[in-house]
C-alpha cells in the first residue's frame, strides 16, 4: 500500500459513494476499480461492497479504516516537523472546532492570525465537541476548539465563556412562560444539563409542551416564529433582536459555556502551532481588555 491507497480508503469511508470518490480522487473509474482490486489482492481480504445504496464497507475494512487514518496522521506529521526546520512560519494548521464557534468566532480569529502568517494553509474540521475530543487524542489535530470541561492531559487554555440566556420574541415574565411551548435543544453537555435544572427550579409549572431539535439555528428561527421559548448559549445570539435574560444556577452563579484550545505540548515543536496558540493568547487578551 501507498499514500494514494491510504487516500483511497478514507475518501470512500468518508463519501462512501464509488463516483464521488473517484470525482474527488481525480480517478477514472476503471483506474479506481483497479487499485482497489490490487488493493484488495494484497492485503487478501474484501474491503467493501458497492451496493444501489453506495460503499458498504466489510468488518475487514472498518478496521483497515482505522489504520488508515494513522497512516495517515503520522505521514502528515513527519512532513510538518521536516518542515519545521525549514525556519519559514509556513505548512499546515489542523484545526478541530466545536460547530459553534467555529461558525460565530472563528472566521474572525482566522482571518488576523492569516493575515499576520500568509504562508500557513488552515484545514478547519467543525463538528460536535465530543467528536472534536476523539480525534484531538486520536492525534488529528495540531490543535483544538472544544467546549466544556472535559478530561485532557495535554494544554488547555480558556479563551471565552459565554452565559446561557433564555430568549422569546419580546419581554416576558416568568409567570407568562406557563401558557408557552419550550423550544428545548437537545444536547449531551454539561451546561445544557444545568438548563434544564433551572427550568425544574424556577418555574413553578411543568413546561405546556416542549419542541426539541438538536440545532441551535432551529431553536432561534422558532423562537423568532412565536412558538415559545428556549435557553440557548449567548454565543448563538448575536443576530437574535428579541427579549434575552441571563440564567443563574441555584446557588446564584450563572450557568455558563467554556471554550478550551486544546492542544498537546509536542505540537510547539511545529512553528505555524506555536504561533496559533501565541496569537490566540494574544487574541483572548485584547477581547478580554475590550469587556473589563
Amino acid at each position: 500500500m501507498d499514500e494514494k491507497d491510504i487516500e483511497i480508503i478514507l475518501t470512500l469511508a468518508e463519501l462512501k459513494n464509488f463516483t464521488r470518490a473517484a470525482d474527488r480522487l481525480y480517478l477514472s473509474q476503471p483506474a479506481l476499480t483497479g487499485r482497489i482490486k490490487r488493493m484488495e489482492a494484497d492485503l487478501g481480504v474484501p474491503l467493501f461492497y458497492r451496493t444501489s445504496k453506495g460503499v458498504i464497507f466489510t468488518p475487514m475494512g472498518e478496521t483497515a479504516i482505522e489504520y488508515a487514518k494513522d497512516m495517515s496522521i503520522l505521514m502528515r506529521k513527519m512532513r510538518e516537523h521536516l518542515k519545521a526546520h525549514s525556519g519559514s512560519i509556513s505548512g499546515s494548521l489542523h484545526l478541530g472546532c466545536s460547530n459553534q464557534f467555529a461558525r460565530y468566532c472563528l472566521p474572525g480569529m482566522l482571518r488576523d492570525f492569516l493575515n499576520s502568517f500568509p504562508q500557513v494553509t488552515v484545514d478547519v474540521v467543525a463538528d460536535r465537541s465530543i467528536n472534536i475530543q476523539r480525534e484531538l487524542m486520536r492525534g488529528s489535530f495540531s490543535a483544538a476548539i472544544i467546549r466544556g470541561d472535559f478530561k485532557w492531559r495535554g494544554c488547555r487554555k480558556l479563551i471565552s465563556t459565554e452565559n446561557y440566556c433564555l430568549i422569546y420574541r419580546e419581554p416576558i415574565r416568568h409567570e407568562q412562560l406557563a401558557g408557552l411551548q419550550y423550544i428545548h435543544q437537545k444536547s449531551d453537555n454539561l451546561g445544557q444539563e444545568q438548563t434544564d435544572e433551572w427550568v425544574r427550579a424556577n418555574l413553578p409549572f411543568e413546561p405546556k409542551s416542549r419542541v426539541e431539535s438538536n440545532s441551535i439555528e432551529v431553536c432561534i428561527a422558532m423562537v423568532k416564529q412565536g412558538m415559545g421559548w428556549a435557553i440557548l448559549p449567548e454565543i448563538c445570539l448575536q443576530d437574535f433582536t428579541g427579549y434575552r435574560e441571563p440564567v443563574f444556577t441555584p446557588a446564584g452563579q450563572p450557568i455558563v459555556r467554556r471554550n478550551y484550545l486544546c492542544y498537546k505540548s509536542s505540537e510547539l515543536k511545529l512553528p505555524q502551532v506555536r504561533k496559533f496558540v501565541e496569537y490566540i493568547d494574544d487574541y483572548t487578551g485584547c477581547a478580554l481588555s475590550s469587556h473589563s
